[in-house]
């Protein structure tokens, strides 16, 4: 199975360069894909997709945080509020059941660039972090009763890296996304990938069972000429279930 994920940062090369983006997502040939920061009008091109609440805001109306895009995509029975900065779905992948959890927790500018959801307490990053994770590993394990261990995916905007520098980054929210994903059974199979930062590791995470088997894992970087299309990279992996 193909997964794959990229922030797409609110289509800053424009809403008129918006068709480059969807090539960009279509030539990743994901099965499933969590696009965050997707950017105005990403429904409206994407009907099939499932988002986020469209709740943000933004100068060219309400947008969501996230948006997942696969074949025959289903909403789960999780209800998740606007300020969870996430959404789940459910499909069926070479005959396996998958749920797959897209979602963004905290960065360090969080609560002065995303008021309406981290603004009203000053607390530490450490805090708002751990108040989010805890949430979302909740959601991931709901899915996994559900589904089986195997059969749940988690991905997006994790903001900070697992391995490597941790410049400009939290040491406390790396502990807390290394403790979340161990409790869950999980590993994150892209983490020594590079992150578009020279020297960094990647933040957008993919994560699955610790028994899958990676058998390809790509890191790209769409361009608009000589311009990255976002100041993310995007990232693609292929997995393999465990023998039974």
């Amino acid at each position: 199975m193909r997964i794959g994920t990229w922030n797409m940062e609110r289509l800053s090369r424009g809403t008129s360069n918006a068709g480059h983006y969807d090539e960009a997502i279509r030539a990743l040939q994901t099965d499933l894909i969590v696009v965050t920061e997707p950017g105005s009008g990403f429904i409206d091109r994407y009907p099939e997709a499932l988002c986020s609440p469209p709740q943000r805001p933004s100068s060219h109306g309400a947008e969501s945080w996230i948006a997942l895009v696969g074949q025959d995509l289903e909403a789960t029975t999780l209800e998740l509020p606007y300020n969870r900065l996430a959404v789940a779905a459910q499909t069926v992948i070479l005959g396996q059941p998958v749920a797959i959890y897209g979602s963004v927790l905290p960065w360090n500018a969080a609560r002065s660039q995303a008021p309406d959801v981290y603004g009203e307490e000053e607390i530490p990053l450490e805090e708002l972090f751990r108040r989010a994770i805890t949430a979302q590993v909740a959601d991931v394990k709901s899915l996994q009763n559900h589904f089986g261990i195997h059969n749940v995916f988690w991905a997006g905007d994790f903001n900070h890296p697992l391995v490597g520098p941790l410049s400009g980054f939290s040491k406390a929210a790396r502990e807390l996304i290394a403790d979340s994903l161990e409790s869950l059974g999980m590993r994150a199979f892209n983490q020594e990938a590079a992150n578009s930062s020279s020297g960094a590791c990647t933040i957008d995470l993919i994560c699955g069972s610790v028994e899958h088997d990676v058998v390809n894992s790509e890191t790209l970087a769409p361009r608009l000429g000589d311009k990255p299309l976002s100041d993310h990279n995007a990232y693609v992996i292929d997995v393999r279930w465990p023998l039974a």
